[in-house]
C-alpha cells in the first residue's frame, strides 16, 4: 500500500522541479497558477512526469483547472485515481 505522506512528498518534489522552485515553497494550497506561475505546457509537463511517477492515468477529463490548480487536489486526485484502479476487475 502506497504511504500517503511519501507521495505528497514526491508530488511535491515533481512540482517544485517544474516550477525552478524549492520543495519548502510548496504547499497543499500552493495555487500553482497565481503562485507558481504555471502555464498551460507547463502544467501539461508536470501532469505527464505526475502519470510517469506514479504509474497512474489521468484522464483528460479531470484536467479542469479548479481540480487541479493546488498541490493538495492533485495529491487527492491521485488518491482517487488509485482507489479507483484497485476496485476495477
Amino acid at each position: 500500500m502506497e504511504d500517503p505522506n511519501e507521495d505528497f512528498q514526491a508530488l511535491i518534489g515533481i512540482i517544485a522541479q517544474k516550477a525552478f522552485v524549492s520543495p519548502a515553497d510548496v504547499r497543499p494550497e500552493t495555487d500553482l497558477f497565481v503562485e507558481l506561475a504555471f502555464d498551460s505546457l507547463g502544467l501539461l509537463e508536470m501532469l505527464v512526469a505526475v502519470e510517469r511517477h506514479f504509474g497512474i492515468r489521468l484522464e483528460a477529463t479531470r484536467y479542469h483547472r479548479e481540480r487541479i490548480d493546488t498541490a493538495g487536489k492533485i495529491h487527492d486526485l491521485i488518491q482517487k485515481v488509485r482507489a479507483e484502479a484497485t476496485r476495477s476487475p
